[in-house]
């Protein structure tokens, strides 16, 4: 059985990477062994091959973004000498630049497309496959990842893309427009409930909604606020909005919430 090694490097101890949760599930079906690392690029380079060295991985997978870039461009070259046999996974938004050092380097959405690559045994990357919605992604923590994520920041998606364009910003370049509930189905929204219920049972410092400019939806927005507020909540729950589409319903909604949500 090969060994799958998601190798984080988060810019600090307190953050994750729910990238690699949501590749977990989309592989956990298959003959593997899954390891999940939590690294950092404040870590000594060396004490980061070591760490992954004693991993015993026979495929690692990184994700690249503009604060791990440059550590995992001076990192991987060493990483290849040091373990030849070793297939290198890489994806994220600066996957593109690390093309040199991978076996396989995924651009755009990579659920799907991980998974046909582990189907494959590792061996064949697939030209083009369409992305899955995010409504059909499977739910990417389960009740093993309190352990590690506790008293940390919790990320979680309820909608991917984004409706602005503004030049400074990378996601500007994503133009999906996909809600994972419905809020005119009942079980959909029971969805909602039970996903926010296993999110705070990670005990996590905070739920970061990663999602750009949350209430672009205000009707979805408005009936996750009041799922959150129907009950007492041990952790603090983050959005990013956009002030202009906030409307006097939803403030008399947000005026409700305990000061320490």
């Amino acid at each position: 059985m090969k060994t799958v090694v998601f190798a984080a490097l988060n810019s600090s101890w307190y953050q994750s990477n729910p990238v690699f949760y949501y590749l977990r599930q989309m592989i956990c079906d298959l003959d593997y062994e899954v390891k999940m690392l939590a690294l950092n690029v404040n870590d000594l380079p060396m004490d980061t091959l070591n760490t992954l060295h004693e991993s015993g991985a026979d495929v690692l997978c990184f994700s690249a973004y503009i604060w791990n870039r440059v550590y995992l461009q001076a990192l991987l070259p060493d990483l290849r000498a040091l373990l030849p046999n070793t297939l290198i996974v890489v994806g994220g938004p600066e996957a593109a630049g690390l093309k040199p050092f991978a076996d396989f380097c995924i651009e755009g959405a990579g659920e799907a497309v991980f998974r046909t690559l582990a189907e494959s045994g590792f061996r064949d990357l697939p030209l083009s496959i369409p992305p899955l919605h995010l409504r059909d992604l499977p739910f990417l923590y389960d009740a093993r990842d309190a352990s590690e994520l506790s008293g940390k920041l919790v990320y979680y998606e309820s909608s991917r893309g984004c409706p602005f364009r503004c030049a400074y910003c990378l996601s500007a370049r994503d133009e999906r427009n996909e809600l994972r509930f419905d809020i005119q189905d009942t079980a959909s929204l029971q969805q909602l409930s039970e996903e926010l219920d296993a999110l705070e049972a990670l005990a996590p410092r905070s739920v970061k909604f990663i999602d750009r400019s949350f209430n672009f939806h205000p009707p979805f927005a408005r009936e996750l606020w009041k799922i959150l507020l129907a009950k007492e909540r041990s952790c603090e729950f983050h959005f990013e909005i956009y002030p202009q589409l906030l409307s006097e319903e939803d403030i008399q909604i947000l005026e409700a919430a305990p000061a320490d949500l």
